[in-house]
């Protein structure tokens, strides 16, 4: 099987016309880093997880 990347990415605060703001997409993201780096799932991450501030269009 080839290379499985995965590029994580969580933002507090951004909200939609019709949705309320995110609270948890940042503790959510480093979640799922963790899971996707599981023996089970077997992916490696493409970078860092981008969080916050750090999720620019430029670092994505």
């Amino acid at each position: 099987m080839g290379r499985r990347l995965a590029v994580v990415v969580g933002v507090n605060g951004q909200s939609a016309p019709d949705r309320g703001p995110l609270h948890y997409a940042v503790d959510d993201a480093e979640a799922m880093a963790q899971v996707l780096q599981a023996e089970a799932c077997g992916f490696e991450l493409f970078a860092p997880p981008l969080l916050g501030e750090q999720a620019t269009t430029s670092a994505i």
